[in-house]
């Protein structure tokens, strides 16, 4: 028996990201890039790992959009199949998911052999328009929605379904899951180790997960494709995609496997230390060098564009004025968005608590403070003992109750010692 099919997984449909419609339509034009990819490639199905869409409820536009695209392949007679992610699936209170409502308008197969009795594996019913698992082209699909910390147990008991389905030779067989394997992504918890599958080895020939954006595999039989799009600026690293899986059920191996990237709209991070700059004026400078080498490297229309500024800062942090740094990079790139972060280090100080005559008394030990701080910003270290008589003349003055007048001429004084004298 040969066919082939594509394992799709984590469309989001629908996400807005930083709030831009731009990037729900570049999730959209990902989504009709594999469906264009069947059609031309006329595989003899498509599957959705869960996580058809962004959320539980739709606005008109992200309907519109899965519509056109299901319509299409419908026109090329390529049927979809397709499972509930934590995204997509029904919230409480609500009567189905919009997956399902697909399904009974003959849009796409739902599938879900989790029921309230536990896994089931009912044929599908054209009826009800759902069902546990169904046939195409000779491959046995079964699927179960998102169930979260349930899953190792939901396993299992598909395990015992799968032996008990039919006797003799079982088909092909093909398992949708929507969970992540552990181990995949650093810090992240995910709903199975790979043991935990263990039940199925034997059972199933292909275990075709969604929910972990990053594409993995595991000993030729359990495949997870990742996102079509950057969901998050974390993920611009990691290999993702679609599958192409040709099957062929009397080779030794009986089914290869292909990756597929779509076009994604480019992401663009970038690292800038500030350790050389002792003035906002040299920030900006570096920033400008930085921004117009890069952007003649990437050639890229719209793109998003993250910067962190990184190492120890100069100058005082007031003065770090991230305006005119995006000003900078718009100018540069034309982004779509444009994010940065402050990760620059606060330069550190000593406090001096005493020395062989005693200890510092409190307004010694504010001006030592003051004076370091005022150091800190290399356009003033060599007049930070003025500056910081001054800070501290200010306050005692203000606490004193002076009059405005007072304190506006001891600014003057201080002001002109400090143009007259290159160090205090």
């Amino acid at each position: 028996m040969k066919a082939s099919f594509l394992h799709l997984g984590d469309v989001h449909l629908g996400h807005e990201q930083y709030g831009r419609k731009e990037r729900a339509d570049d999730f959209a034009r990902a989504f009709y890039y594999a469906l264009d990819y069947a059609i031309q490639h006329r595989v003899d199905f498509v599957l959705v790992a869960g996580d058809l869409f962004e959320r539980s409820t739709l606005d008109p536009v992200t309907f519109d959009q899965v519509l056109f695209g299901l319509e299409d392949l419908k026109r090329a007679r390529i049927p979809l199949v397709d499972i509930a992610g934590n995204h997509d699936r029904a919230r409480y209170g609500q009567g189905r998911a919009w997956v399902e409502s697909l399904g009974l308008h003959g849009f796409l197969y739902y599938l879900d052999a989790a029921t309230p009795q536990g896994v089931q594996l009912l044929p599908w019913s054209e009826e009800e328009s759902s069902g546990g698992y169904l046939e195409i082209e000779g491959v046995r699909l079964v699927g179960m929605r998102y169930l979260g910390a349930s899953t190792a147990r939901a396993v299992d008991e598909l395990a015992q379904q799968l032996r008990q389905l039919a006797p003799g030779e079982r088909p092909y067989t093909v398992a949708m899951i929507h969970a992540g394997l552990d181990g995949v992504v650093p810090n992240f918890r995910a709903e199975l180790t790979y043991e935990q599958l263990a039940p199925l080895r034997g059972l199933v020939d292909y275990v075709a997960l969604g929910h972990i954006h990053q594409h993995y595999e595991r000993e030729g039989w359990v495949y997870n494709p990742g996102s079509l799009e950057t969901w998050n600026a974390g993920e611009v690293p990691w290999e993702r995609g679609f599958l192409h899986v040709q099957v062929d059920t009397d080779a030794e191996q009986k089914h290869s496997v292909q990756l597929v990237t779509p076009p994604r709209r480019p992401f663009l991070r970038y690292r800038l230390d500030v350790e050389p700059c002792g003035s906002p004026e040299d920030l900006m400078e570096l920033l400008r060098r930085g921004a117009e080498e890069w952007a003649r490297e990437a050639n890229a229309e719209s793109p998003v564009v993250h910067l962190s500024l990184s190492g120890r800062l100069r100058f005082d942090r007031h003065d770090l004025d991230i305006g005119p740094l995006e000003g900078v990079i718009q100018e540069a790139f034309h982004p779509l968005v444009f994010q940065i972060r402050d990760q620059t280090d606060e330069t550190a100080f000593q406090l001096r608590t005493g020395d062989d005559e005693g200890t510092l008394d409190r307004q010694a030990l504010e001006l030592d403070v003051l004076r370091q701080l005022f150091a800190n910003d290399e356009r003033k270290v060599h007049q930070a003992s003025a500056w910081a008589r001054l800070a501290q003349g200010l306050k005692l003055g203000a606490l004193a109750k002076e009059s405005p007048d007072q304190l506006a001429d001891l600014i003057r004084h201080e002001i002109d010692a400090l143009e007259g004298s290159p160090c205090a």
